[in-house]
C-alpha cells in the first residue's frame, strides 16, 4: 500500500498512532468500559466473515469498499 504523506496526512492535520505494548492493554481496557456504558458499534459493521474466509475479508479492506470488517470464529458469520 502506497501512502501520499503531505496529501493524505500532513497537509489534512491528521495524527496516526500505532498501539504496541502497553498502550494496547489499555486500549482494551478503555474499550472494556465503554462498552459496559453502552457503546454501540454495530452501525460501523458493515461485514462479518467466518475466519476461514479471512482472504475475502482483507481483499475487501484492501478496495476501501467498506466500513469495519469483523472475522468470525464462531459458526454464526453473515
Amino acid at each position: 500500500m502506497n501512502c501520499d504523506l503531505a496529501n493524505e496526512i500532513i497537509f489534512k492535520g491528521i495524527r496516526v498512532y500505532g498501539i504496541t505494548g502497553r498502550r494496547l492493554f489499555k486500549t482494551w481496557y478503555r474499550l472494556t468500559g465503554l462498552f459496559q456504558a453502552g457503546l454501540n458499534i454495530k452501525p460501523v459493521i458493515t461485514h462479518t466473515f467466518p475466519m476461514k474466509d479471512f482472504a475475502r475479508g482483507f481483499e475487501l479492506i484492501n478496495s476501501g469498499q467498506c466500513g469495519k470488517v469483523v472475522l468470525d470464529s464462531g459458526s454464526q458469520a453473515r
